[in-house]
């Protein structure tokens, strides 16, 4: 890969991790569709589909799944998108931390400790 494809590739995944992060589903969108990597890790390994679960963001989990986000990766952590969904500190309603899960769990999603 050219650097500029890598440095425009890495432009969007970093936008879009940061768009899971605070709910706007316009530009995960608009950065999937411009390359951006679904499965791009920030710091400590922790990925958009990590982010959006933990908040609660039903459709941006469903978007980033939709575009073959792995629902297994672990981070620094030793926590998983569905780790990150279950131990969640916010105060998300709980209709939507239940869809989350079920979709992760549909779509294979395991605990940390399930994996080992």
């Amino acid at each position: 890969m050219e650097n500029r494809e890598f440095v425009h590739r890495n432009r969007f995944s970093i936008g879009m991790h940061a768009a899971a992060a605070s709910g706007d589903l316009m530009t995960v969108q608009m950065s999937l569709s411009n390359g951006a990597n679904v499965n791009w890790k920030a710091p400590y390994n922790h990925t958009a589909l990590m982010e959006a679960a933990a908040w609660g963001y039903v459709e941006i989990v469903e978007e980033l799944l939709k575009h073959g986000a792995l629902v297994n990766l672990v981070n620094d952590f030793r926590q998983t998108a569905l780790d990150n969904v279950t131990e969640n500190r916010t105060n998300m309603p709980e209709d939507k931390r239940a869809r989350v899960i079920t979709m992760l769990r549909q779509a294979g999603g395991k605990s940390a400790k399930e994996l080992t």
